[in-house]
C-alpha cells in the first residue's frame, strides 16, 4: 500500500543513533573533498520506527507496509502524488516544527520521478526494507528556469536561514548583477554595472542539522526595463532504508540558472545553490551509472545597449563534472554570467561590465552519507559527501 505522509524532521533523544559512524569524516564540513572509502556498516537503533541518524531523523507512527513503485510526481507543499493525496496519511509535529513529506513503504522502486515539482518542503522516502533507483530512472529535485518565461520551476527552496540573496544595484545606464546562492559552498560574485554595484555572495552554510533546500541568487538590478529573477536553490531529499540503498540511476537537487539581463543595460540574476541529500542504510551501493549530484546553477548574462537582454544560465541540472554554463550578454560591453560550481571548480564570480552586469555563479549543495557498508564511488558525487 503506497503511503503518503507528512512526518517531521525529528531531533530528539529518544531516535538519537549512537553506533552510526563516519569515522574521520564525521563532523566534515559541507562539500568537503577528503574522501571517505568506508561508511560504518551498523544499521542504527533502538527505535524500530525511526529512520535516518540524528540529526536527521524521521519518526513514523506505523510500520510502512506494501511495495511502492513510483512513477510520477510528488508535490511536497501538500504532499500529494500525481496530484492526489494518498490515505492514510499522518502528521507529526516535531519539537522543532519543521516538517517533511514522506513516502513509505515495504519497498520503493522507481520507473521514473520527479520529486516536489513545486513544494516547499522537503521529500523523504522511506523504506523498511530496500529502496531501489535503477539505471535509466531520475529522482528529481533540481530547480530550473524557463528560457522562454524566464519563471523558475522544481521545488524553488528559500529557507529562512539563507537570508535575503544580495541583488545587483540598478540603474539605467548600467545594472549591477546578483550574487549566486551560497550554501555547501559560496556563490559568486555579480559583476558591477557601468554605474550601480553588483551583489556581493554571502558565506556558505555551517554546520547543518536540518533537511533544507539550498539558497536563491539574488536578482539582477534593473536597467532601463526592470530587473530579473535570480536562480531558485536546489530542493532537499533523503533517502532511509532499513534494508538496502541501491542507486544506479540519477538523484538530483541542484540549483537553477539565473535570468538574463533585461534590455538595456539590465543586471543578469544570480544562480541558485545546490540544495541536500542525505542518505542511510544498512548498506549503501552505488552502481556505475548513478550520478548523485547537488551543484550550482549559471549566472545570466548582462544586457548591453542593443535590442536584446541578456541570455540566462544553464541550470545545473543532473551535470556531474561540467560546471552549468554563465549566460552570454549581448555585447556592448555588457558581461557574461559565471559558471556554477561543481565539486572541481567554485563558482564563478561574473567578469566586471561597461553596462549591465552578469549574474554570479551558484555554489555547491550538500550530500551526507550517515551510514551504510559501501566502497563509494565518490567519482559518481558532486559534491563528495560528507
Amino acid at each position: 500500500m503506497r503511503r503518503l505522509l507528512l512526518a517531521s524532521l525529528m531531533l530528539y533523544s529518544a531516535c538519537d543513533f549512537p553506533h552510526g559512524s563516519l569515522g574521520a569524516r564525521d563532523g566534515a564540513p559541507p562539500g568537503d573533498a577528503a574522501d571517505a572509502p568506508m561508511i560504518d556498516a551498523m544499521i542504527d537503533g533502538p527505535a524500530p520506527l525511526c529512520y535516518g541518524r540524528a540529526p536527521f531523523t524521521v519518526c513514523l507512527s506505523a510500520e510502512p507496509s506494501g511495495a511502492v513503485v513510483l512513477a510520477g510526481s510528488i508535490e511536497s507543499t501538500a504532499c500529494t502524488y500525481n496530484g492526489v493525496t494518498a490515505l492514510p496519511g499522518e502528521i507529526v509535529t516535531a519539537e522543532n516544527g519543521s516538517m517533511v513529506c514522506v513516502v513509505a513503504g515495504a519497498s520503493i522502486d522507481m520507473t521514473g520521478i520527479s520529486v516536489g515539482t513545486s513544494g516547499d518542503k522537503p521529500v523523504v522516502l522511506i523504506a523498511s526494507g530496500n529502496i531501489t533507483v535503477p539505471s535509466g530512472t531520475r529522482l528529481d529535485a533540481s530547480s530550473a528556469t524557463n528560457n522562454v518565461t524566464g519563471v523558475p520551476t522544481g521545488p524553488g527552496f528559500d529557507p529562512p536561514d539563507c537570508g535575503a540573496p544580495a541583488p545587483g544595484g540598478a540603474n539605467d545606464n548600467g545594472a549591477g548583477g546578483g550574487a549566486g546562492g551560497s550554501f555547501g559552498s559560496v556563490g559568486g560574485n555579480g559583476a558591477a554595472g557601468v554605474a550601480a554595484a553588483g551583489g556581493t555572495a554571502k558565506p556558505a552554510a555551517m554546520n547543518v542539522v536540518t533537511l533544507r533546500g539550498g539558497c536563491p541568487g539574488g536578482d539582477g538590478g534593473a536597467g532601463t526595463n526592470g530587473g530579473v529573477l535570480g536562480g531558485p536553490g536546489g530542493g532537499a531529499i533523503a533517502l532511509f532504508a532499513h534494508g538496502m540503498l541501491m542507486i544506479d540511476g540519477t538523484v538530483t537537487a541542484s540549483g537553477a540558472a539565473g535570468v538574463g539581463g533585461k534590455v538595456s543595460r539590465g543586471g543578469g540574476g544570480g544562480g541558485g545553490s545546490g540544495g541536500m541529500i542525505v542518505m542511510h542504510a544498512q548498506t549503501i551501493m552505488i552502481g556505475g551509472s548513478a550520478v548523485i549530484v547537488a551543484n550550482g546553477g549559471g549566472g545570466g548574462g548582462g544586457a548591453g545597449n542593443s535590442s536584446s537582454g541578456g541570455e540566462n544560465g544553464t541550470d545545473a541540472g543532473s551535470l556531474l563534472t561540467t560546471p552549468a554554463a554563465g549566460g552570454n550578454d549581448t555585447g556592448g560591453g555588457a558581461s557574461v554570467g559565471g559558471n556554477g560550481a561543481t565539486k572541481g571548480a567554485p563558482a564563478q564570480d561574473a567578469p566586471s561590465a561597461a553596462n549591465g552586469g552578469g549574474g554570479g555563479g551558484g555554489g555547491l549543495g550538500i550530500i551526507r552519507v550517515l551510514s551504510g557498508l559501501q566502497q563509494l564511488n565518490t567519482a559518481r558525487f558532486s559534491p563528495n559527501p560528507s
